[in-house]
């Protein structure tokens, strides 16, 4: 899971947005405001509209269009970090939208939660309670991190020998990094047993690409950076270069090609 870098939409799909959040805006009542909200999405709002999100959202995704959650699968899916059946305000809000695979986006649908203060209290999950009258979620920091805002390895640690899994990377549970780490490998189920195998395999594809770069730097310089640009789990790599000099193998080749680091 990565940063991502945001590409501006044009004026006038920037200005459909804003119409329609104030149209949601506009209304008191919260039930209402969902309701509408919904409608809203569902009408598609424009068929030119939704052409663009999808369109800018694939251009952002790490890979060939990888999910901005695993990285593994394609993204197909117009994902609301914040769900839309709790903060209809942020239906339209082009910040609050992601592109995901329904592998993930699916179990994640409107399941959010927000930290607890002291951050000792880990967090609280905001439901949707069947049958029960809608009301605002509680205030409170986001528990998922916002890949838009904040940088995930950061708070997230990849471990590259055995397990291949993610970790918290501060691992001290009074702390916020810690619960937000937490939540979010958590909701996404970033260590499904599919996708800890899937990055082991991608983590010999980068050593090898690496290997084979430093037989032949001038002819292999150009097929390993496309070769980065287009693989899924670029995490992976990223945590290669942080990581590198507490593995003997990856110390050996950064060592040898330093100008990696930088790719």
């Amino acid at each position: 899971m990565l940063a991502i870098t945001a590409i501006p939409l044009s004026e006038i799909t920037k200005t459909q947005l804003n119409a329609h959040s104030a149209t949601i805006e506009g209304i008191e009542d919260f039930p209402t405001q969902i309701a509408i909200a919904k409608g809203l999405w569902e009408a598609k709002a424009s068929a030119s509209l939704f052409r663009e999100l999808r369109t800018t959202l694939a251009n952002m995704c790490s890979g060939v269009r990888r999910c901005m959650y695993c990285e593994d699968s394609e993204a197909d899916e117009i994902e609301h970090r914040r769900p839309k059946s709790l903060y209809p305000q942020k239906t339209f809000d082009w910040d609050n939208l992601l592109y995901a695979c329904g592998v993930c986006n699916g179990p994640k649908n409107n399941n959010f939660a927000v930290l607890n203060l002291p951050f000792s209290a880990g967090y609280t999950e905001v439901k949707v309670k069947k049958n029960a009258i809608p009301t605002p979620p509680p205030l409170g920091k986001d528990a998922l991190i916002d890949p838009r805002k904040e940088n995930p390895l950061e708070l997230l640690e990849l471990e590259l020998e055995e397990t291949f899994r993610f970790s918290p990377r501060i691992n001290d549970k009074n702390s916020e990094q810690y619960w937000k780490a937490e939540y979010t490998i958590k909701i996404l189920r970033l260590n499904r047993d599919t996708l800890w195998k899937t990055r082991r395999c991608a983590f010999r594809s980068y050593r090898s690409k690496l290997q084979e770069y430093l037989s032949d730097k001038q002819g292999k310089i150009l097929e390993l950076q496309e070769f980065l640009q287009e693989s899924y789990h670029r995490t992976v790599w990223e945590e290669m270069k942080r990581q590198y000099d507490q593995h003997d193998d990856l110390r050996n080749l950064f060592q040898q090609a330093p100008e990696a680091l930088a790719w």
